[in-house]
């Protein structure tokens, strides 16, 4: 395993943490600027395996879930 720590909780942080915790009421039309929408992209590697993708994928699995 040559994976750091630290690459592991920035990936989960970039493309999963981020999304749980978004401003409350970020999606919701609160009538001043007419409402918003929240958008995430996900890959193939979330549930395939594609080699040296192992903790993207894994992140953008969690995105999903």
């Amino acid at each position: 395993m040559e994976l750091e720590e630290t690459h592991w909780d920035w990936t989960m942080n970039i493309n999963a943490k981020c999304i749980a915790f978004l401003r409350p009421g970020s999606g919701k039309d609160d009538g001043e600027n007419g409402g918003g929408h929240i958008v995430s992209i996900s890959s193939l590697g979330s549930i395939r395996y594609l080699e040296n993708y192992t903790t993207v994928g894994v992140s953008k699995a969690a995105l999903e879930s």
